[in-house]
């Protein structure tokens, strides 16, 4: 999926609960288009697991195997899908309120999402030391992701200043930090509405 949209894959980091795919790509891609390459990766766990129930059918391995690997695959499955920051629930969660709230709203609702299931996963396994460095990994993650908000953020207005988008739908707001992901913008100022390319351009302005 990531070749046939054309995203730029910048580092895939290999950990024992799963790989993590770092993307080089603007923040405003299609929320249909990311969502179908975020969804990409469960579905080929659910592929992998086809394969294996398969070859176990027709006696390809045996039923060691076959329940090792059952009970990986739903393990990594069930973990992956967990609204916690960097894992794919997250980002599929980040998805659907990006469809409701702005982006900067948005962001924020992530990172308290998975500070919440976070702590529930730490209350529930809190006596077995064997998920520490996961908990220590995604503490961190969650942590970066907060640290760089402004700079997502502004990244986030400054490609919207500068590249054209496609987008059909508008939505009228009166502040920069209202803007929405995959919408046009109508900025109220002085009274009247004006496209979001001149408060733009009067934005950069006053910034100066």
């Amino acid at each position: 999926m990531i070749l046939k949209y054309k995203w730029n894959i910048k580092k895939i980091t290999i950990y024992p609960f799963g790989g993590v795919c770092l993307l080089d790509e603007e923040i405003d891609k299609p929320l249909f288009e990311e969502f179908i390459i975020t969804a990409a990766g469960p579905l080929f766990q659910e592929i992998l697991f086809i394969i294996i129930v398969f070859l176990y059918k027709f006696n390809i391995i045996d039923t060691y195997i076959f329940n090792l690997f059952k009970n990986y695959n739903i393990t990594i499955l069930v973990f992956n899908l967990l609204p916690i920051i960097p894992l794919d629930g997250s980002k599929l969660l980040n998805i659907l309120i990006n469809k409701i709230f702005n982006f900067r709203l948005s962001y924020f609702l992530n990172i308290i999402i998975s500070i919440i299931f976070l702590s529930i996963f730490f209350i529930i396994f809190k006596k077995d030391s064997s998920y520490y460095l996961i908990l220590i990994f995604l503490m961190s993650q969650i942590l970066y992701y907060y640290k760089n908000r402004y700079i997502i953020f502004n990244r986030f207005i400054l490609e919207r200043s500068l590249r054209k988008k496609d987008f059909t739908k508008y939505k009228k707001i009166n502040s920069i930090k209202k803007m929405y992901r995959n919408k046009k913008h109508l900025f109220k100022r002085n009274g009247t509405y004006i496209t979001e390319n001149n408060y733009m351009r009067i934005f950069r302005k006053e910034k100066k």
